[in-house]
């Protein structure tokens, strides 16, 4: 008795829908995080200046911008700022910030991190 059916070529290659639909579902993954992860105005923000510049300059140029520190990373090429004001993101990047992103990133999986504590002023 013959069967009707080939046999399974093990060699083909995949076909262009399996591609299309690995690719749709990339595209889908990759904005969902970039939405997750981009930061909302009146929102802390991280904010990265030029990494061959000096320490100091992303604090300059969130300082320009208008925005007040929260924390800033052991090298001092990040630091995380906000500001009330709903054009703090765009006025970061035209005062020379080269990257604005979520906090959350440089956070990674941790827990909540504790909550800032305050000084009492004497």
């Amino acid at each position: 008795m013959r069967n009707p059916l080939p046999a399974p070529d093990s060699a083909a290659p995949l076909g262009p829908n399996l591609w299309v639909v690995t690719g749709g579902f990339a595209l889908c993954l990759l904005g969902l995080v970039v939405n997750g992860l981009s930061p909302q105005p009146g929102d802390s923000v991280a904010v990265l200046a030029s990494p061959f510049a000096p320490p100091q300059t992303t604090g300059h140029v969130v300082a320009r911008s208008g925005g007040w520190f929260e924390a800033t990373t052991l090298s001092g090429h990040i630091v995380v700022a906000r500001s009330t004001d709903r054009q703090f993101i765009n006025t970061l990047y035209t005062n020379g910030a080269w990257l604005v992103f979520n906090p959350r990133v440089l956070t990674g999986c941790r827990p909540n991190p504790s909550p800032p504590v305050s000084i009492p002023k004497a």
